[in-house]
């Protein structure tokens, strides 16, 4: 027996605004059961700020069933590893590309890291919302308003939906503008 090989490169499965999913290929155990993983995950692809370091995730089991020959009713069951590992990073960035890569360790030791991962990018999101509105010039029909754009997540603004009411009125109903 000896250490594990090295894991292959951690692979995007599917992603979120503020998630990914990912997946890595389990290396041969090299006749030592693979014990655990070692996750990263960074922004950058030298993975020198690291955002994530999981240790110690147990590698998944599949329980088989396998019948021997002669006999249908007799059967065994054995244990074989999964072919990918999967892990769900939350709290992310939208629009944003991370990086990741992975160990695996033995009883005879722990694996040099995977390749770093091609860029794993989140979705993105809705805009923040507009911070402070401000009101410039006034006449008896009319306003002007100006804001800062807010935060964009990713997403190209292409619309800004003001909602007024006039102040006097009775009603108080609200009226929607779009602005392109």
């Amino acid at each position: 027996p000896s250490i594990p090989e090295t894991p292959g490169p951690v692979l995007l499965v599917d992603e979120g605004a503020s998630w990914v999913r990912v997946k890595w290929p389990v290396p041969w155990d090299n006749g030592s059961q693979l014990r655990s993983f070692r996750l990263q995950l960074a922004k950058d692809p030298e993975m020198e700020e690291i955002l994530f370091d999981l240790v110690d995730i147990e590698p998944k089991v599949i329980k088989a069933r396998q019948y021997h020959s002669g006999s249908a009713s007799t059967r065994s069951t054995d244990f074989v590893k999964a072919e990918f590992e999967k892990h769900m990073f939350k709290e992310l960035s939208p629009a944003t590309d991370y990086y990741a890569r992975v160990n695996a360790a033995n009883d005879m030791g722990t694996t040099d890291w995977s390749p770093t991962s091609e860029p794993l990018r989140t979705l993105p999101d809705v805009p923040e919302p507009v911070d402070a509105v401000i009101m410039g010039e006034k006449t008896s029909c009319s306003c002007e308003l100006t804001w800062a754009p807010p935060y964009d997540n990713g997403a190209v603004i292409t619309q800004y939906f003001i909602h007024i009411v006039e102040k006097e009125s009775d009603l108080g109903q609200w009226e929607s503008i779009e602005l392109p």
